[in-house]
């Protein structure tokens, strides 16, 4: 049998998706090795067949990056720090590996209908160091790990090195600051420039008829339903419409944002391992009302002195 890939996702915190995201890549993938570098409140994880790995027992390249991190993103500090620790992380448990060449990275805010050892022997050929999702998305990566160590020294190089560091200062600069453009540095834009120098695969390519999506909230040349990509599920598997009318098949869905929410809706794997249909469209149901109430306010600006009067805690980054 031809060796499986093993996949890996990086979370810290115990939330639904992550039960979503675990077991839907198990159903098409049950004879990979599936590991989550996580924290101790997803520790859960290991009743899948999961192997769960204290990422703070991986984290020392991650803090030697933070010393110079600088945020230059609407997004809190603490996220967007964690977006680059978390390729940090994985390079150095891998590290400890030498059973493992090639590998694959989810974000927990995917699911999968295909299985990645098939999809690299045919696509993920040696011609290619590393995949990306419409040229900077990493939600699912098909990597070398000598392509990881070296991904992790350009980005640390940005930050930790003067004249980098200035080139980056100034793309900020011209883009966010002078530009007016939305947004900010993230490793996203690290990992596009990375990428921008290898023999890089876009697994948002459509071959043989079939593409990893890129956002469900966004319509990419698909027919859209309301504020996402209108998904008929066939026999446990996603389709969706080309605008053309083509019919192409979604080996991968990214849930970006608040879609997160809906990823039950597209679950096909083990039922006994995930919160009850009902229990989730209840949860759904709650949500969509507390949001109904609570953007007006946001958009107000009155979210900030509500939480000062109800004596509400700053949310955690």
């Amino acid at each position: 049998m031809e060796k499986k890939l093993p996949i890996f996702f990086v979370h810290r915190g115990a939330g639904n998706i992550l039960k979503y995201a675990l077991n839907q890549v198990k159903k098409f993938n049950p004879d990979s090795e599936i590991c989550l570098l996580g924290d101790e409140s997803n520790m859960f994880v290991s009743r899948f067949g999961i192997r769960h790995i204290p990422i703070n027992e991986n984290f020392s390249y991650a803090e030697i990056f933070a010393e110079k991190f600088v945020n230059m993103s609407p997004n809190p500090a603490g996220y967007e720090l964690f977006c680059f620790q978390r390729w940090f992380a994985l390079a150095e448990y891998l590290e400890k590996r030498d059973d493992i060449e090639d590998f694959v990275y989810f974000d927990t805010d995917v699911m999968l209908y295909c299985d990645v050892t098939e999809y690299a022997s045919k696509y993920f050929t040696q011609d290619y160091d590393i995949s990306v999702c419409r040229e900077i998305g990493p939600q699912y990566t098909f990597f070398r790990k000598s392509t990881l160590y070296r991904m992790c020294e350009f980005m640390k190089k940005y930050y930790h090195e003067p004249s980098f560091y200035g080139k980056l200062c100034a793309y900020y600069d011209e883009r966010f600051v002078k530009g007016g453009d939305y947004g900010g540095i993230c490793d996203m834009t690290l990992l596009g420039w990375f990428a921008k120098e290898q023999n890089t695969l876009d697994t948002n390519r459509i071959a043989d008829g079939a593409v990893f999506d890129n956002s469900i909230n966004r319509s990419e040349g698909f027919v859209m339903k309301g504020k996402m990509k209108k998904v008929v599920l066939s026999g446990g598997l996603p389709y969706g419409i080309l605008e053309s009318g083509e019919r192409i098949r979604f080996l991968g869905l990214h849930f970006q944002g608040s879609a997160k929410w809906y990823m039950y809706r597209y679950y096909t794997g083990d039922a006994s391992a995930v919160p009850s249909r009902l229990s989730s469209d209840i949860r759904l149901c709650k949500h969509n009302l507390k949001m109904l109430v609570w953007k007006p306010i946001v958009r107000l600006g009155l979210n900030k002195k509500l939480k000062k009067l109800l004596h509400i805690k700053p949310d955690k980054p």
